[in-house]
């Protein structure tokens, strides 16, 4: 409990299984201030306990909204990719890619293209993409521009080692969802779906899908099924969100790579997402202060008349996370 101790912190926490309570002085005369104030607060606490208040106030439902479908795509998306990750590596001659099974088990991959619009990849465990006779054929590009988009790759041969996405398998060896990254082709906000290519317990290669929140509108889908009053969050694990959680600007389409379609070119550009995640203070609460066990709830104080009050949770089995939030206003 807090003693207007804005000197320290000026936020509320409310973990799992505590209550966190604004204790304001009491105006009762024969009574020391702060100790009326603390029995204040403990009996409206004990009023909106009898009145249910956290069943009324409770935003579960709309987190598992949110929570449900961005959970379900990205697994479909990883399992989508498994089959041609094993086949690669049971082809494969030691550490080395055999190509051409690259290019089969590429071919093979059936996975919904709204989470893979920009594009499948393997790469060997130098990060350079797989290639035969010079020519590339570790990527299947679907609607991307093939010949752009191979000029762009060819001059990019072995950086892939130097992605935090890359090093990630490397180290952990399993399939998982990237943080954003900008695109080198269309400066979108873009994150990839990884399957370590593995044989006989050594890492040789990555097999990822790439994505764009904008062209993939499932979390954009679930937000619009809310009120749209609420926030809706979806962050990465450096605390960068996926589309702004309020609404403040839609998918654009970019001016880069004009020889593709628009749907491919649809999406938030990810320096003012950045920005966005970086001036957003709900954002920077989230990302910094909150580690969710399971469901948490967090409230933030922006003033004397406004409260935000957050319901958060990782993206089971992800190290993303998701928030819906509910601004609260009134007179203290």
């Amino acid at each position: 409990m807090q003693f207007d101790s804005t000197y320290v912190v000026n936020e509320r926490f409310a973990a799992k299984g505590l209550v966190s309570l604004t204790v304001r002085r009491s105006d009762v005369t024969g009574s020391d201030v702060l100790t009326a104030g603390v029995a204040e607060s403990l009996a409206e606490l004990a009023d909106a306990t009898g009145m249910e208040m956290d069943r009324v106030t409770s935003l579960d439902a709309e987190l598992a909204v949110v929570e449900a479908a961005v959970r379900q795509d990205l697994s479909d998306a990883i399992d989508a990719l498994r089959p041609a990750s094993k086949a690669i590596a049971a082809a494969a001659s030691g550490n080395s890619l055999d190509p051409s099974a690259v290019e089969d088990a590429l071919a093979t991959i059936v996975i919904d293209e709204s989470i893979s619009s920009q594009g499948l990849y393997v790469v060997d465990a130098h990060g350079s993409l797989a290639e035969r006779g010079g020519k590339l054929v570790g990527c299947r590009f679907g609607k991307l521009d093939a010949n752009a988009r191979t000029q762009e790759l060819a001059a990019m041969r072995g950086t892939f080692s130097r992605r935090p996405y890359f090093q990630s398998a490397k180290s952990f060896r399993r399939p998982f969802v990237s943080d954003f990254f900008e695109s080198a082709f269309n400066k979108h906000s873009t994150f990839a779906i990884c399957t370590p290519i593995i044989r006989d317990h050594q890492f040789i290669g990555l097999l990822f899908a790439a994505a764009q929140v904008g062209q993939w509108r499932t979390p954009l889908e679930a937000a619009a099924r809310l009120d749209p009053a609420l926030g809706v969050y979806l962050l990465d694990g450096q605390g960068l969100v996926a589309m702004p959680p309020n609404r403040e600007f839609g998918p654009t389409e970019t001016a880069l790579m004009r020889s593709e379609p628009p749907e491919v070119r649809t999406g938030f550009p990810h320096v003012a997402l950045r920005l966005l995640s970086r001036k957003d203070r709900v954002v920077l609460r989230l990302a910094e202060n909150i580690v969710p066990v399971e469901k948490d709830d967090d409230v933030l104080s922006l003033d004397k008349q406004l409260d935000v009050y957050t319901r958060v949770q990782n993206v089971r089995g992800f190290a993303w996370r998701c928030a819906v939030a509910r601004t609260i206003e009134f007179t203290r």
